[in-house]
C-alpha cells in the first residue's frame, strides 16, 4: 500500500494539512478582530455617555444664560426707573416750589385784600358816624352814597377776587395730591422691582426693603434718602457684575470643554471611519478565503477520489464529507455572526453620526446665545459708563 503512494498523493496531503492550519490561523485572526471590535465598542459607549453629560453641562449653561439675560433686562429696567424716578422727582420739587410760591403768593394777597377791606370797612364805618354826627347838604349826601356805592362795589370785586384765588388754591391741592399718589405707586413699583432682582442676585431677602416700606416719596426729607437707595444699587451693580463674571467663567469652560469635546468626537469618527474601512477589507478577505475554500473543496474532493479508488475505502471518504458538512455548517454561524457584528456596528456608527449633528447644532446655538451675551455686556458697560 505504501508503495502505491504517488508523490502527486503526498503534495496533496501537505496542501491539505496547510490549508487546516491556514484556516486556523484565519480562525484565530476574526476573533482578535471581533475582540477589538467589542472593545471599541465599549469605548464608543463611554464616550456617548460623555458625550450625554456635556449636553447636561450645555443645557444647564443655556439655562444660566437665560437667567443672566433676564437678569441684565431687569437691571437695565431698575436702572432706568431709578433715572424716571430721579426726574420726576426733581420736575415735581421744581413745580412743587412753583406751585408753593404761587400759594405764597396768594396769600399775601389775601392778607393785603382782607387788610384793605376791612381798612375800607373801617373807614366806612367812621365816614358813616361821622356823617351821622354832622349836618351836610344834599349834594354832600349824594356825593358820599356815590362814594359808598364805590367802595361796596370795590368790597364786593376784592371779594370775588379772593373766591377765585381760593378756587384755584384748591385746583392746586388737589393737582399735588393726585401727582403725589401717581409718585407714590410709581415709588411701590421700583421698589418691587428693587426687590425682585435683589433676590435673584443674592438669593435671600433684605431687611431694607422693610424700610424702603416705611418710606414715601412726598416726605420733605426723601431727597437724602434717594443718597442711600443709590448706594445700595451700586452695591448690588457690583454683585450682578461679579455674577456675571462667574458666568462668562462657566461658559469659557463650556466653550473649552465643547472644543475638547469635538477633538475627540473627530477622533473617533476617524476611529470608526478605519474600523468601517477594516470590516470592507475583511469581508473582501471572507470573500477570497471562501473562494480558495471552495477550490480547497475541490482539490480534497479529487484526493478523496483517487483516494477511495486507490485504497477502495469509501467509509474514510465519507467523514471526510460529514467533516466538510460541519465545517461550511460552522462557517455559516461563523458568517451570520460577523454579519450582526458588521450591523450593530453600522448602527452603532450611525447613531454616533446623528449624535454629532445634534452636537454640532447644539454648538452653534452656544456660539449664538455667546454673541447675544457678548452684546447684552457691551450695551450693560455702556449703560454703566453713561451713567
Amino acid at each position: 500500500m505504501i508503495g502505491e503512494i504517488s508523490p502527486q498523493d503526498l503534495l496533496l496531503a501537505n496542501e491539505e494539512g496547510d490549508g487546516q492550519r491556514r484556516s486556523v490561523e484565519e480562525k484565530e485572526d476574526i476573533a482578535q478582530q471581533e475582540a477589538e471590535l467589542d472593545a471599541q465598542v465599549v469605548t464608543l459607549t463611554d464616550e456617548i455617555a460623555e458625550l450625554c453629560k456635556d449636553k447636561a453641562r450645555y443645557v444647564q449653561a443655556t439655562l444660566f444664560q437665560g437667567e443672566l439675560d433676564e437678569l441684565q433686562i431687569n437691571t437695565k429696567t431698575l436702572e432706568e426707573d431709578l433715572k424716571r424716578l430721579q426726574t420726576f422727582r426733581d420736575e415735581q420739587q421744581e413745580r412743587l416750589n412753583a406751585e408753593k410760591k404761587k400759594k405764597d403768593n396768594i396769600e399775601e394777597e389775601i392778607r393785603q385784600y382782607s387788610v384793605v377791606i376791612a381798612d375800607l370797612k373801617e373807614k366806612l364805618s367812621t365816614k358813616e358816624k361821622q356823617l351821622a354826627a354832622q349836618p351836610m347838604s344834599g349834594e354832600d349826601a349824594r356825593a358820599l352814597r356815590v362814594r359808598k356805592e364805590e367802595l361796596k362795589a370795590r368790597i364786593e370785586q376784592a371779594n370775588e377776587e379772593r373766591q377765585n384765588i381760593e378756587i384755584e388754591n384748591d385746583a392746586i391741592l388737589s393737582l399735588n395730591f393726585k401727582e403725589a399718589s401717581q409718585l407714590r405707586e410709581r415709588y411701590r413699583t421700583f421698589v418691587r422691582a428693587f426687590e425682585d432682582i435683589s433676590r435673584m442676585v443674592n438669593g435671600t431677602y433684605d431687611p431694607f426693603f422693610a424700610v424702603l416700606d416705611q418710606h414715601s416719596p412726598n416726605e420733605p426729607h426723601f431727597p437724602e434718602f434717594i443718597s442711600v437707595i443709590e448706594g445700595k444699587l451700586n452695591g448690588l451693580h457690583d454683585k450682578m457684575n461679579e455674577w456675571i463674571k462667574d458666568m462668562e467663567d462657566e461658559i469659557l469652560a463650556t466653550n473649552q470643554d465643547a472644543t475638547e469635546l469635538r477633538q475627540k468626537k473627530a477622533l473617533l469618527v476617524e476611529n470608526l471611519k478605519h474600523s468601517h474601512d477594516f470590516t470592507l477589507k475583511r469581508e473582501d478577505w471572507e470573500d477570497e478565503r471562501q473562494k480558495l475554500t471552495l477550490e480547497v473543496d475541490v482539490a480534497q474532493n479529487e484526493l478523496d477520489s483517487l483516494h477511495a479508488l486507490r485504497n477502495g475505502k469509501l467509509s474514510a471518504h465519507e467523514q471526510l464529507a460529514e467533516t466538510r458538512k460541519e465545517l461550511q455548517s460552522r462557517q455559516i454561524e461563523f458568517d451570520e455572526a460577523k454579519k450582526k457584528i458588521v450591523n450593530e456596528v453600522a448602527v452603532k456608527f450611525s447613531t454616533l453620526v446623528e449624535q454629532w449633528e445634534h452636537l454640532k447644532k447644539c454648538h452653534d446655538q452656544l456660539r449664538s446665545d455667546e454673541k447675544l451675551l457678548r452684546e447684552a455686556l457691551n450695551n450693560l458697560i455702556d449703560g454703566v459708563e453713561s451713567n
